[in-house]
């Protein structure tokens, strides 16, 4: 039997009650049944849709995010391959010599030179950057084996005592 819209909007506000209740460090269902004079059970079916509406609205918050870090990389790499473009080219600067009548006057002699560049590195490192973060966001690199061990020491050897310092009963190397 379909619910009257009353009763929908009485579910809905018990479900935001439930919610905020357990995003406010309540963590025990039997304490919010009690609280808002309802079955345990209740809240637990309540809870169910709570966390499938949460994680529906993360994957589009989510899916949304990356699309705008994704767009503001692709602006800052067209900006950049622009930059690189640019300092490519090669540079022109007039020298003027001779100019009489306090620089009103017409040059004696005008030169132009040509300064052939090579590219500023620096638009580079931005486009690298750039692609690095691009990777990261879509998870196209492969995973990272990390040690938060004991950097592949044994453990008395990266613990127990200090590295310059043998361990009791050793002597230093000579």
């Amino acid at each position: 039997m379909p619910r009257s819209a009353a009763e929908e909007l009485r579910i809905e506000a018990r479900r935001l009650k439930v919610a905020e209740l357990y995003l406010h460090g309540t963590r025990c269902l039997s304490q919010i049944a009690r609280e808002l004079g309802v079955d345990k059970a209740q809240i637990s079916r309540d809870f169910r849709q709570i966390r499938k509406l949460w994680r529906e609205r993360y994957i589009e918050d989510w899916d949304a995010a990356k699309h705008e870090e994704l767009a503001k990389i692709a602006e800052i790499e067209q900006k950049a391959w622009l930059a690189w473009e640019r300092s490519c080219k090669d540079g022109e600067t007039m020298e003027v010599t001779g100019t009489s009548q306090g620089g009103k006057g017409k040059p004696d002699k005008v030169k132009k030179r040509t300064k052939r560049q090579v590219g500023d590195p620096r638009y580079l490192a931005i486009l690298l950057k750039c692609a690095e973060q691009r990777r990261a966001i879509l998870g196209l690199d492969a995973p990272k084996k990390l040690d938060h061990t004991t950097g592949g020491q044994p453990f008395f050897k990266a613990y127990l005592f200090e590295p310059d310092q043998p361990p009791q009963g050793e002597s230093a190397p000579a």
